[in-house]
């Protein structure tokens, strides 16, 4: 508690609140910095939550709310230890780190399967979308399905492909149901449950839902890893909070580090695009190199005329494909007399950028 005081002297807009149960003792401690409120009114649209992380004396649960900045770069918004993964101890989590961050509720939040977790956002986070972190629901394949999950099979191949590249819900089910077929796992229990929730955790699913690009909770892991760096195991609490305030620091050092690049170095252009050059006048450094690579990428892509001025077909020029009758094509529509222009590859949607077809 001391230890807290002497932070709130430092940082004025340092909020804490503590959850104690009826013996007094500590249940969950949530914190967040002036510096994490601040990024929170910026970024606070995804948040990726996490609660892997237990170096601390007491085994507690380090929960970790995490973004992406306009750098692309994971950035932090707050920190809880907890003694207990309820739903009730969820549920004054996810309210009570609303409440100090002004009631923002973040527009789509990535965790894990956790039920109590699903059942904290839904009662505390009403208006958010819930999904689930990929990379935790696809972590098992190998071990629930192991017997055609190898090379040679040619499973692994197309399931990778399926759930990476494919974007539209119809093709989505159409092709999960003819590769459990073709490989005999369409009883599969774990693929049955896969394919049961599949609107919580699969590409085409997350069409129209804000993601800021991220599908999982990779950066929440990330962050994690960086902390076994400053935190050393079995820590006291007081330890465990002075030392994730270096970690805290050692962020703000390299956003620091990205911002004055940003500042100070001269942009690369790849084309005499005008779009490049006002792309260049609007984005950071990091998120025009993004820009750049799908518009570098539209140069290998053809038009069809729908509705001229109102709709197009794109799909890869016949030259860039092996089998011409295997193309993907997309639909791209031009609303408001030029003003909107809409893809269904959704990815405007989800990470807030226009698409090479789109561009095309």
């Amino acid at each position: 508690m001391k230890l807290l005081q002497d932070m709130k002297m430092e940082d004025m807009n340092l909020k804490v609140e503590i959850d104690v149960d009826g013996d007094g003792r500590v249940r969950t401690m949530l914190w967040v910095t002036g510096k994490n409120r601040q990024d929170y009114f910026h970024f606070g649209d995804v948040v990726t939550f996490d609660t892997t992380y237990k170096t601390n004396l007491y085994n507690m649960p380090f929960a970790l709310f995490v973004g992406v900045n306009n750098h692309f770069q994971s950035v932090i918004f707050g920190g809880a230890l907890m003694r207990e993964e309820t739903e009730a101890a969820f549920n004054w989590l996810f309210k009570t780190f609303v409440a100090l961050m002004n009631d923002k509720h973040p527009v789509t939040i990535l965790t894990d399967q956790a039920l109590a977790m699903k059942g904290a956002i839904e009662s505390a986070l009403p208006n958010t979308k819930h999904r689930w972190c990929k990379w935790h629901v696809l972590r098992d394949v190998k071990g629930n399905i192991g017997h055609v999950y190898n090379k040679s099979s040619g499973f692994k191949k197309e399931f990778n492909k399926l759930v990476n590249d494919v974007t539209c819900v119809d093709e989505f089910e159409s092709k999960w149901l003819s590769l459990v077929n073709r490989f005999n796992v369409s009883d599969n229990e774990y693929m049955v449950r896969l394919y049961d929730k599949r609107a919580m955790w699969a590409k085409p699913y997350f069409k129209g839902i804000f993601c800021a690009g991220m599908t999982s909770t990779q950066r929440s892991e990330s962050a994690n890893h960086m902390l076994k760096q400053y935190i050393p195991r079995s820590s006291p609490m007081h330890v465990f909070v002075r030392q994730y305030n270096k970690f805290l620091g050692s962020r703000m050092s390299d956003e620091a580090r990205e911002f004055h690049l940003n500042a100070n170095k001269s942009r690369t252009y790849e084309s005499t695009y005008p779009i490049e050059d006002d792309a260049a006048s609007i984005y950071t450094r990091s998120v025009l190199l993004k820009f750049q690579d799908e518009l570098y990428k539209c140069g290998s892509y053809v038009v069809t005329p729908v509705v001229h001025g109102a709709q197009y077909m794109v799909s890869v020029a016949p030259s860039k494909v092996k089998d011409a009758t295997k193309r993907k094509w997309r639909n791209v529509k031009i609303d408001d007399d030029g003003q909107f222009i809409n893809c269904n590859c959704g990815m405007f949607d989800h990470v807030g950028m226009l698409c090479r077809h789109a561009l095309k």
